[in-house]
Formats: C-alpha cells, structure tokens, sequence
C-alpha cells in the first residue's frame, strides 16, 4: 500500500466497549476508509448492536457514510451465551446512552454485505473480524469463492502461547462459535490472527489518556471523551480473570492496528486450525510449532506472536491527536 493510500476498512464487531473502542480508532485513523460494518451478537443482540455502531458513527464522525449491516445472532451450532450486563453496561456501552441516529442498518444481512464486498472489488478491501466469527462462516456458506477475495483478513481472536480466556486454553471469541473460527482458519486466505499473545502486552490506562489530553483537537474531543469513559468502565468490570489493574486491553483495536500498521508486530507462520468439539477445548488453535510441521495439521496461518507496546500505542493515540 502506497504511503498516501488509504486503507480500504471492513470491520466485523459486536460494537460493545472493546469493540466500540476498535470502532472509533478506525475512524480517526487518517490512514483508513472505513466502507463498512458488520455486527453479530455479543455485548447485545447484533440488531442492537447495528443501532449502536450507527449511533457511533453519526456521534463521532458524521460526515462517514459506511453501511452497517446486521448479522447473526446466534452461534453456527451452539446454544446463545447471554452476556453479563454488569460487565456491558447499560446498552452494551458501559451505561453511556449516545444519541439516535437518522440511518438505519442495511436492508441486506451482514452475509450478503461481506460477500458482496469482496466479490465488488477483489483484493482491494481489508476485513477485520473483531468478535466471533459468524458472519464470515455465513457468507463463505452463501459464497465459497469470498475466501480470497479480501486483501487480507485479521481476526481478533485465538492465543497460541498465551493461556485461554474463556477456558485455559481457548479464547473468548472462538470459544463463542468455534465452529466458525474453524471454518475461518478452513477458508481466509491470507488469514492473520491477532489473539491474546498480542493483547495480554498492549494495554491502555488513564496515563495515556492524559498525556493525549492537550493535544487533541476541537474534532477529536468527543471521540476521546467517549474513549475514556469506555475505557475507565472495562477497567473496573474487568471480562476475564488477570487483567492489569487500571488497564484495558486493546483486543478488537489491536486488530485494526495490524491491519493498517503492521510494523509494531511480532509474527509467525504455522500450520493451524481450530479445535471445534469438545468443552474446555472448544475454539482451541491447535498450531504446528514443530521445527519440521506437517501442512496435513490445517491451513498456514500469520499468527501475532508479540508486539512493542510503545510502538502500537503511538499509533493508536495519534489517531486521536489529528485533525
């Protein structure tokens, strides 16, 4: 991508806090056109979270026209987790009410959206899965040719060094649908996976946020205003057990941080797949790391290993510091 290129965005979310988060960074990121955004079930239902991105999107940058499309809201096999409203807060945004906006979400569900996305303008577009991965399950069984259609595909998602989330040895979101992570792993191309070897090291807290303070600008205010109070609420209704006191973990953010810069990023290349059977094991990667790997252990997959926290931080907040 040339250095005046902007990144053409598709982002898959569950727009609550940690998604939200994601969200606003993509859109004040000069280097992103964010074309559109896709919702499942997580904090909320995926028709509440639509109404959610579309309200943030009108809040923050009113002049974006991405479409919002919503989408599963329900795992491909599995029962439906009902999320905590105490670590959601109030309407899936850590009790902070945004404003209605005037649009409503795509007529087309968010299958059709990605699949149409990558048929329109193949390997032009980006897509970022920022939660579980339904959607994308859903659109390669409506279109088995999208898999290597987009640019590239990052996904949120998935540890390999790190322990679990959810179970010691599976994270979050691909324990919520591990069938669809296992499909993902089956069918992107080129598939990177930016998990919780990643996230457990890029964390944000009310330092960073301070120091940003006197170099934002009139237009960047809200969007930093709302970035703190989402940000000081997942600080103190921690998702999982092991989170730095005070701090928050960039997961779907870290995503969208890859995809447009990838320089503050550790990679590596395995033979992996995705665990779909069982309990504690559901939505486990299971990665080659053998010095000889067999391909015959699933597809090869980019997985984010590790990252320069100093470097990624940067980024991120002079997102915020621009006009």
């Amino acid at each position: 991508m040339k250095s005046d290129e902007k990144l053409r965005l598709v982002l898959d979310t569950d727009a609550g806090i940690d998604g939200a988060i994601a969200l606003l960074y993509a859109l004040a990121d000069p280097g992103i056109r964010l074309e559109g955004v896709t919702t499942a079930r997580g904090a909320t239902s995926a028709s509440h979270a639509a109404e959610r991105a579309l309200r943030l999107v009108r809040l923050i940058e009113p002049g974006c026209d991405a479409d919002v499309a919503a989408g599963a809201e329900s795992p491909l096999e599995r029962g439906i987790a009902e999320p905590d409203p105490a670590a959601h807060g109030r309407g899936g945004l850590g009790d902070v009410l945004l404003p209605p906006s005037d649009r409503t979400p795509a007529a087309e569900s968010a299958a059709a959206y990605l699949a149409r996305k990558a048929n329109e303008a193949p390997g032009q577009i980006a897509l970022v899965l920022a939660g579980p991965t339904t959607n994308w399950a859903l659109a390669v069984r409506e279109d088995p040719g999208i898999g290597t259609k987009f640019k590239s595909v990052f996904v949120a998602g998935g540890t390999v060094l790190e322990p679990g989330d959810a179970t010691p040895v599976a994270e979050a979101n691909f324990h919520a649908d591990p069938e669809s992570a296992a499909i993902l792993f089956r069918t992107a191309e080129p598939l990177t996976a930016i998990g919780l070897d990643v996230s457990a090291k890029l964390t944000i807290g009310r330092s960073e946020l301070e120091r940003m303070e006197p170099y934002v600008p009139a237009a960047r205010s809200r969007a930093v205003r709302l970035l703190a109070r989402l940000i000081d609420y997942r600080a103190r209704h921690p998702l999982h057990p092991g989170q730095p006191v005070g701090r928050v973990p960039l997961r779907a953010a870290a995503a969208v941080l890859a995809a447009a810069s990838p320089e503050p990023f550790v990679y590596r290349e395995w033979y992996a797949e995705v665990a779909a059977e069982g309990g504690v094991t559901a939505g486990m990667v299971v990665a080659d790391r053998r010095s000889a790997p067999d391909p015959a252990a699933g597809r090869r997959v980019r997985f984010g290993v590790d990252v320069v926290p100093e470097r990624a931080l940067h980024r991120f907040m002079t997102a915020f510091m621009r006009e």
